[in-house]
């Protein structure tokens, strides 16, 4: 700027100033200057508006203005012009009393000299073009600031900076959302401690220590967890936590967490559909295939039967051995009818008449049918069952056939004596009926869990696979779902759930 001509505007009431400011500015090589002379705050202000300037002397003493309001006026008029405060004497309590109200420098009229008025207008002019540029740059940070600030609050997953001691220094409005569901009265969750996330402490502890360890690693560490939001409800959580150099603002963490319990249940669902489309597919090629065997085997069956029915009415039958043989041969063809039914019922299942029926009664005549093999093999069987419980709407013949199956697989499991229970009680909150078989046998291996409602799939010696996966068949049919549990030589629990309505 000091390569330009300088506009100066002087105010002051001293008409003797004139021509001593004009022989000291003279006296300053290589700058030229442009100056206009005023006596009164006023008329000096009103010039303003027509002409801009560079710098501006000020004498406090003025006819119409006096004192430290002078300058105040002034500088509402010229926020961004330097201004210089000119006086007659050296007076430090109003030297300093100018500068803090605006003033770029003081100067006393008496021993100005050309020198030092050339250093006072070039601190002016750098020290009002550096604070124009802090002002622009300001300006600048201040803008990026906002747009930062707008994408970080717009984003949908929950973002904030936590200190060392993980408490939450600043959060974006999706976390907020996350730990202060709608209907709860705070609105920030600035301040709260990040264990607020977590159903327990111990959780909270365990998931700290697993980021110290991952941070001797690398700077990042992310896992998908089961968090908690400010209303109690859980929800499953991928976060992700990013150590802050210690050295650039004191150490700390930012952290985004993202909701994903909507995908999860998406993923669940779709894996769950594509099993059941293979275990479809799997279960119609095998239907057919089961269906095709049984017809082939039953005429011939039928013949076997009828012939050693034939023999053992005749006299020659009488004799013991030849007898003893006959009546083998109709055991297992009996055997071997039951088997080829299960392998029609599973190729084509029978039409289910679904009406209103009384689970409890239903249970209590399952109970007296196997009572007294349960009494054989010393099994202690127990009903719990409320006294009233709503009718669900079933099939009763293919639900007593399927409990019949699971309480005959239970009574399989525990050939030398045990406990079997059989539970059944509404879950209000799913409208549920749910019916429990829980036996204290020899459980089933943890490798066999998934297996255990696939056709033809069985760990007995004479087993055929089928019993199960009726039983499968018959309450998916039903629109509920079965679930079985166990642990090896412990227990079994088999969980059937039927909806109510």
């Amino acid at each position: 700027m000091l390569d330009k001509k300088i506009t100066i505007l002087v105010i002051d009431k001293d008409a003797s100033f004139h021509g001593a400011f004009h022989k000291i500015i003279s006296q300053i090589p290589y700058l030229t200057f442009d100056f206009d002379f005023f006596d009164r705050l006023l008329s000096g202000m009103k010039q303003m508006e027509r002409k801009a300037y560079d710098i501006i002397l000020l004498n406090l003493d003025l006819p119409d203005s006096k004192g430290i309001h002078t300058l105040i006026q002034l500088k509402e008029k010229a926020q961004d012009i330097p201004v210089i405060v000119l006086d007659d004497t050296d007076n430090l309590d109003l030297s300093i009393d100018v500068i803090h109200q605006g003033a770029h420098d003081y100067l006393n009229k008496n021993t100005i000299q050309s020198e030092m008025f050339y250093k006072a207008i070039r601190y002016c002019l750098e020290r009002s073009l550096a604070e124009k540029a802090l002002i622009e740059k300001n300006k600048e940070l201040n803008r990026i600031r906002l747009r930062y600030q707008a994408i970080l609050r717009s984003t949908p997953n929950g973002l904030c900076i936590i200190n060392p001691y993980w408490r939450i220094m600043w959060a974006n409005v999706a976390l907020n959302k996350i730990l202060f569901p709608q209907g709860m009265s705070s609105p920030s969750s600035e301040g709260e401690n990040f264990k607020v996330l977590f159903t327990r402490e111990d959780e909270f502890n365990a998931f700290k220590k697993k980021a110290r360890e991952s941070f001797q690693k690398t700077d990042i560490f992310s896992r998908e967890i089961d968090l908690v939001k400010g209303d109690g409800s859980p929800f499953i959580a991928d976060i992700s936590i990013v150590r802050i150099d210690p050295a650039e603002t004191g150490g700390g963490y930012v952290a985004t967490i993202s909701d994903i319990t909507a995908r999860k249940k998406a993923e669940k669902a779709l894996k769950q559909a594509q099993q059941e489309l293979v275990q479809s597919e799997k279960m119609s090629a095998l239907g057919r295939f089961a269906s095709g065997v049984a017809h082939e085997i039953r005429n011939p069956l039928a013949n076997i039967v009828s012939s050693a029915q034939y023999c053992l009415s005749k006299k020659q039958a009488h004799n013991d051995i030849i007898r003893e043989y006959l009546e083998i041969m109709l055991r297992n063809a009996e055997n071997a009818n039951k088997i080829i039914k299960q392998l029609l019922d599973f190729a084509k299942p029978r039409q289910m008449t679904m009406q209103p029926a009384d689970i409890q009664r239903i249970l209590l005549d399952v109970h007296d049918s196997v009572k007294a093999r349960c009494a054989r093999q010393n099994v202690q069987m127990k009903i719990d069952i409320p006294m009233k419980l709503p009718f669900v709407s079933i099939d009763e013949m293919s639900m007593e056939e399927a409990f019949l199956n699971m309480i005959a697989n239970a009574l399989d499991a525990m050939p030398e004596g045990g406990h079997l229970l059989i539970r059944a009680y509404v879950d209000v909150f799913k409208s549920e009926m749910v019916i429990k078989f829980i036996d204290s046998g020899s459980g089933i291996q943890p490798e066999h869990l998934d297996k255990v409602f696939e056709p033809f799939f069985t760990t007995r010696e004479d087993g055929v696979g089928l019993g199960m996966c009726l039983v499968h068949q018959i309450i998916k049919r039903h629109g509920g779902t079965i679930k079985i549990g166990s642990c090896p030589h412990k227990m079994t629990e088999v969980q059937v759930c039927l909806p109510l309505g």
